[in-house]
């Protein structure tokens, strides 16, 4: 018997089971899309909040170092390094300071590399190794502590006075050595060009011959001396790792948000 036959009274109640779980259906599927657009959302939400903490997290570590490279380039210690550092530089007794700091300091450097911020004192007798090793032990720990990379003082003449690490850019001149087209050099060069105080100088990942090629970050700032008249500079080497892992997590993140 088709449906078509049947009586009123059976036809009803058919209808009306037919529209209950039709209704039924309809109320599940708009509570199940209902209840998937909200879980996207909050999703979309967490995403965008961890999006942003590790933004301002970089913001953070970027202020913190500039905060801390303008208070040591005013910090009298620094300056009697730079003072003292430079002079001792111009009284080393050889026609080639470059290659005699280089081979005391990295060649001849009891410690393995990675190490060579351990050696205090180069055993040559000379007034410059009795400085570094007055220096030698503050910048390291600052530089350790902090967990930059490297720390570089240049004298007025850009000759690169000291370093905690010592790579290949240690006791080079940053206006006519070896290492002046590199972005270190373009730095020393800019910060002596326009020696305002508390400026920074900021040059981002580009590969780094002396650290072998791996993609270094510099910011710098010049050193005045009480007068106005400029000393020299005081530049950091960024670890980039830090900044290369928080790049890739908000990559990551934005392209997860752009899906969702």
């Amino acid at each position: 018997m088709s449906f078509k036959n049947l009586n009123i009274s059976t036809k009803l109640p058919a209808i009306m089971l037919i529209l209950a779980v039709l209704n039924a259906g309809i109320i599940g599927y708009v509570s199940l899309t209902s209840a998937q657009k909200s879980a996207e959302d909050l999703n979309k939400e967490k995403l965008s909040a961890i999006q942003d903490s590790v933004l301002s997290s970089l913001d953070t570590f970027f202020q913190t170092l500039s905060n801390d490279l303008i208070i040591q380039s005013q910090n009298e210690l620094t300056k009697a390094a730079i003072t003292e550092l430079s002079a001792a530089f111009k009284a080393i007794p050889a026609a080639d300071k470059t290659a005699y700091l280089q081979t005391k300091y990295i060649d001849e450097n009891p410690n393995a590399a990675g190490k060579k911020q351990d050696l205090d004192k180069a055993p040559d007798g000379s007034d410059y190794s009795n400085i570094h090793a007055k220096y030698n032990d503050s910048f390291r720990t600052m530089v350790e502590t902090n967990g930059y990379y490297d720390m570089f003082i240049f004298d007025a003449d850009g000759n690169v006075v000291y370093t905690v690490f010592k790579e290949r850019d240690y006791a080079t001149n940053m206006v006519d050595g070896k290492w002046k087209d590199t972005d270190l050099g373009l730095m020393f060069r800019a910060m002596k060009t326009t020696p305002v105080k508390n400026k920074l100088f900021y040059y981002d990942f580009r590969s780094y011959a002396p650290s072998n090629n791996v993609p270094a970050t510099f910011i710098g700032v010049p050193v005045l001396d009480k007068d106005g008249k400029f000393m020299g500079g005081l530049a950091y080497q960024i670890p980039t790792e830090r900044i290369n892992k928080s790049t890739v997590i908000n990559k990551k993140i934005g392209a997860e948000v752009a899906k969702s």
